[in-house]
């Protein structure tokens, strides 16, 4: 009886012993981190890194940069940003970014565009085991405002008739084109050598006439570059009356 208690007593203290080890070596396996000796080798931290179905391909201006880019991470025993690698086949066109990680699992980056061309852009995780499917990334050229000549061009359009206008309009134009400071009182006398003058190109009963409006010419040059010569009984028929700088109307 006693050889068996003392039997007993050993084979005790060595089960408290193995035990009592078995919990120092767990200990600091946690304590150092080592928890991953307790899972199988195989089994991967970050599982798959998700695209977004149908994600299109990301187009960019030289010098731009876009946020609202993000991939899913499928994870076992969680992950942190350093365990994600954001690749570009080629940085001198696009490169990729970590920018934040939402709801602890989506992955948000921005990508910026450096020149112009096409590249591909994609995710890789714990040492390139875990990679994800690639994203085009297009780059146009900067965009640039440029003025053309016509859109600075303010000049009025030249017109058929430049005579053709209301005589409201004339005497404004010509009032202001006068200097104020001295008003000139024009005589009958000088007022009749200015239209016998005006008039001396007309002949005969020939007259002009402008494609568009209500007077008839004995200039042609006055009538403009686009009249025809009619006769002026035609003209009246017509509805064209004379005009008052050339024909005395």
């Amino acid at each position: 009886m006693i050889i068996l208690k003392k039997w007993g007593d050993k084979v005790k203290k060595q089960i408290i012993a193995a035990v009592s080890a078995v919990l120092i070596i767990l200990t600091a396996c946690f304590a150092g981190g080592k928890y991953y000796l307790l899972r199988s080798e195989s089994s991967e931290k970050i599982l798959s890194l998700e695209l977004p179905p149908f994600s299109d391909d990301i187009v960019l201006h030289e010098g731009e940069t876009v946020y609202e880019q993000y991939f899913e991470v499928i994870f076992e025993n969680g992950f942190s940003s350093k365990d994600i690698s954001f690749v570009s086949e080629d940085e001198s066109v696009a490169e990729a970014k970590y920018s934040l990680t939402d709801r602890n699992r989506y992955v948000c980056y921005k990508v910026k565009a450096n020149s112009v061309g096409e590249t591909y852009i994609y995710f890789t995780a714990n040492g390139g085991e875990t990679v994800s499917e690639k994203v085009k990334v297009v780059v146009l050229p900067k965009v640039t405002e440029t003025i053309t000549a016509e859109a600075t061009d303010l000049s009025p359009e030249p017109t058929d008739a430049p005579y053709e206008e209301d005589e409201t309009q004339t005497t404004e134009k010509q009032t202001e084109a006068e200097p104020t400071a001295h008003t000139e009182y024009i005589s009958e006398e000088s007022t009749a050598a200015k239209t016998t003058e005006k008039t001396t190109e007309h002949r005969g009963d020939t007259v002009y006439i402008a494609p568009t409006g209500k007077r008839y010419h004995y200039s042609k040059t006055c009538a403009g570059k686009n009249a025809t010569a009619v006769s002026e009984a035609e003209a009246k028929e017509r509805g064209r009356t004379p005009c008052k700088k050339c024909a005395g109307g």
